[in-house]
């Protein structure tokens, strides 16, 4: 997919565009290795999106991606 159509598919889901370059598919089986930081984004949001169930909205401290 080209930057431009990827951005726009961003915009439309109302999420952040990153352009990380010629870097190809971003996964530990092209050479990237473990990708702690995006298992830490997907463990914090699927907890944002429990909290938001049970509660309404996030609790401040399950939005934090500093550990």
């Amino acid at each position: 997919m080209r930057a431009a159509q990827a951005r726009r598919w961003a915009q439309r889901w109302g999420c952040h565009f990153i352009n990380l370059g010629d870097a190809g598919h971003i996964n530990a089986e092209a050479g990237y290795g473990p990708l702690p930081f995006a298992a830490r984004w997907v463990d914090k949001m699927l907890q944002q999106h429990a909290c938001k169930q049970r509660t309404g909205h996030p609790v401040i401290a399950e939005t934090s991606l500093a550990e």
